[in-house]
């Protein structure tokens, strides 16, 4: 009953704050991937997009808005396990504490991290559900006569096709549960030729082209996301003092005021069950350490293991102390309520009002209505930004089919060699020798010449559109307005630079660059570029 009771609420309240429109981020890329049972970027995320798409065909809404719905149900899931955890663990039973644990699991459910990944598309929900469920039953091994070990490695397997990082927490689960019934984790596993299979049909969206086994063995690795690691484990070692203070602030900044709660019912625990506290510290000290030498541009979300795997104790420290305070459930209530406050304003601040939520849709839109008749389009002067501008294009062509004869280049992939692959399919055939990183000061220079670059090679006499005003071409013809060059400028919008994502948000233009532009660049210019 407790645990209806709470996934109805949470449900009720992630649908009443569902993203209406297009987030910025992945999350354009992945309901196009639901939608079509496209191949999104890596590892593939193949039980998402079979899940996806599973309810992209239900009569509900858009297209975003059941995608959408998928988070939010796995969400309210998630929490509800969490729950189930945190009752195995409690000490008292009664309803006063019942109410306690229920609190603050929603309180859980309301921080902004978790918010924002059960109102809109994104991976990070199924990820902490398959988290919750393994640690609700890693909590359960300990109680004797239970046995649920087919299902545990079933979900083992499940978990791993959809994200590496469930790891540390099936360790556990599996560590306590018996050995023969292991052959149930390659049945799921299945799950992961999806990708080659689909790309071998010609889909739209299909990074790494994994039809080919090489580029399935690069897609499951995690392609050039792998290396993440160890930027981040040099970008620690570079400053240690400084990316240790502040990613511990990272960390436990979303608990709050419930960090004491954390210490407390670790505490707890250790009293009476030693052994239980010293695997659970060390699995949370793995997701702390990852958290810590992650590097990835939406690594504050790698946060949500730690907390969920914490959620269990903070709820026992939270029990202890209103027994300690002897609150009637009048009491109780009205703690939970004040403790719910400060992370429901906080959450309502930073995902309902800093963020227009319309303005990726409307944006892609406005682009695509500007440019002329089969237009080469070009976004992203540096890489973080090209995701933003690049992703809900794709979900206007493919998914609201608007606008299929334009070819939207993302220069941040042009060092991808399976994505020049693609772009040579289409008939685009940009030539560029390696650059030499050495030489540039900052990622933009080394995109500058990445577009200058493409302007050069291009022997087509496609109309050549860029989000990006043409700077370099002032620079070199010794001008300093981009009407000088002889660009038209096709769409002007308020820039995104002051929004949420600051840098990471295109600058709402689009120019038409004339044919004459690339006519008379200076020798220079086309050495150093090369053009194949």
């Amino acid at each position: 009953m407790n645990s209806a009771a709470l996934f109805l609420c949470a449900f009720g309240f992630y649908l009443t704050t569902l993203h209406p429109a297009l987030p910025w981020g992945d999350a354009p890329e992945l309901i196009t991937a639901c939608a079509t049972l496209g191949v999104p970027h890596p590892p593939g995320y193949p039980l998402y997009v079979v899940l996806g798409k599973l309810l992209s065909i239900v009569p509900l809404g858009t297209v975003m808005m059941r995608i959408h719905i998928l988070s939010a149900l796995c969400a309210s899931c998630a929490l509800v396990f969490l729950y189930r955890a945190a009752e195995t663990l409690a000490m008292n039973h009664g309803p006063v504490e019942r109410l306690s644990r229920i609190s603050c699991v929603l309180w859980m459910g309301t921080a902004p991290v978790f918010w924002g990944i059960a109102r809109s598309a994104e991976v990070y929900a199924l990820l902490a559900l398959f988290v919750s469920v393994a640690l609700y039953l890693s909590l359960c091994a300990r109680q004797p006569g239970k046995d649920f070990s087919g299902f545990a490695w079933l979900l083992a397997g499940v978990a791993l096709v959809h994200h590496y990082i469930v790891l540390p927490v099936l360790v556990w689960m599996l560590w306590q549960v018996r050995k023969r019934f292991f052959l149930l984790i390659i049945l799921p596993l299945l799950l992961l030729l999806i990708p080659m299979i689909r790309s071998r049909a010609g889909v739209e969206l299909d990074w790494y082209h994994p039809a080919s086994f090489q580029g399935w063995m690069a897609l499951l690795a995690g392609g050039e996301f792998a290396g993440n690691l160890l930027r981040g484990l040099s970008r620690f070692l570079n400053s240690p003092l400084q990316a240790f203070f502040l990613d511990l602030c990272a960390l436990f900044w979303p608990w709050g005021i419930f960090l004491p709660l954390l210490f407390v019912g670790m505490w707890r625990l250790y009293r009476r069950e030693k052994r239980c506290t010293v695997i659970y510290l060390s699995v949370l000290c793995i997701y702390a350490a990852f958290f810590l030498f992650y590097l990835v541009g939406d690594r504050d979300v790698f946060v949500l293991p730690f907390l969920l795997v914490s959620a269990p104790l903070v709820c026992l420290g939270l029990e202890w102390c209103i027994g300690k305070l002897h609150l009637t459930e009048r009491g109780v209530i009205l703690l939970c309520l004040l403790l719910l406050l400060l992370p429901v304003v906080r959450a309502y601040w930073r995902v309902a009002l800093v963020r227009d939520d319309t303005e990726a849709f409307q944006y892609s839109e406005d682009v695509l209505r500007v440019l002329p008749p089969n237009a080469l389009l070009l976004v992203g002067l540096y890489e973080p930004s090209q995701d933003n501008e690049i992703f809900p294009l794709i979900y206007q062509q493919t998914v609201e089919h608007r606008r299929p004869d334009v070819d939207p280049i993302g220069n941040g992939f042009l060092a991808l060699p399976w994505y020049r692959e693609k772009l040579a399919g289409k008939g685009i055939g940009i030539r560029l020798k390696p650059l030499p990183l050495g030489k540039y000061r900052t990622p933009t220079e080394w995109y500058e010449d990445v577009w200058a670059g493409i302007i050069l090679t291009l022997k087509d006499k496609r109309p050549i559109c860029s989000t990006i005003p043409p700077a370099y071409v002032a620079q070199w013809r010794g001008v300093s307005l981009w009407k000088d060059c002889g660009a038209q400028l096709l769409l002007e919008q308020r820039s995104f630079t002051d929004s949420y994502y600051g840098e990471y948000l295109p600058w709402g233009t689009v120019f038409l660059l004339q044919p004459d532009m690339t006519s008379n660049e200076p020798n220079s210019i086309k050495e150093s570029i090369g053009n194949g």
